[in-house]
């Protein structure tokens, strides 16, 4: 998960969780996943839900929309960079939505620009306007929707940056002699990311 992501959960997204809350996370980066050690002095239950099998995971979905969860489970879930490897977004959501409290949130963070990154699949980019539609036809009532780039890269940074775009233009100079494609070149600090914060309606 980029920088900028987590910053606008953190900036946006975890004043929804209060200390004793019960979270779901969907796929969880690592575990501690990035999402839970931001969330300091947490004294409520985190658990992790995802495709894979790992015996680290609270639960093994059966497929992408279907979750072995009771209904209204929940007080909050999150899900950061998943829904973009959603094949079909509106019925995941729908799913997400199942699984928590009447009143409980939603928190997704989903990028608008990054490259295509195939986990195993890459099917979305969605605005902000998409976020509405998506969370209004799930039963969600929209509490905030945020598309910024909020990560500013340190001077370090910068100059590291530009070594390695001046080493990926020769490569791609390189590969453009030798017949071959040219790949795309990526920098955390181009990111821009959505985040929507939504409740469950009554």
């Amino acid at each position: 998960m980029h920088r900028n992501s987590q910053l606008l959960f953190c900036t946006y997204g975890i004043s929804r969780i209060t200390a004793d809350a019960r979270v779901l996370e969907v796929g969880p980066d690592a575990f501690p996943s990035t999402l839970r050690k931001q969330v300091c002095e947490f004294q409520g239950q985190w658990d992790t839900i995802d495709l894979f099998a790992s015996s680290k995971l609270t639960y093994q979905a059966e497929s992408e929309y279907v979750f072995p969860i009771e209904s209204e489970t929940y007080d909050v879930v999150v899900a950061s960079n998943v829904i973009e490897h959603v094949r079909n977004p509106f019925r995941w959501m729908r799913e997400i939505v199942r699984v928590v409290k009447p009143g409980g949130h939603v928190i997704i963070v989903v990028p608008n620009n990054w490259i295509f990154h195939e986990a195993p699949i890459d099917c979305w980019r969605i605005y902000p306007d998409g976020m509405k539609q998506l969370f209004d036809e799930s039963g969600l009532d929209v509490e905030q929707i945020v598309s910024k780039r909020l990560f500013v890269p340190s001077a370090q940074e910068l100059v590291m940056t530009g070594f390695q775009s001046a080493f990926h233009s020769f490569k791609q100079t390189i590969k453009v002699m030798l017949g071959r494609d040219p790949d795309p070149y990526w920098t955390e600090w181009h990111a821009l990311d959505t985040i929507a914060i939504g409740s469950r309606r009554p």
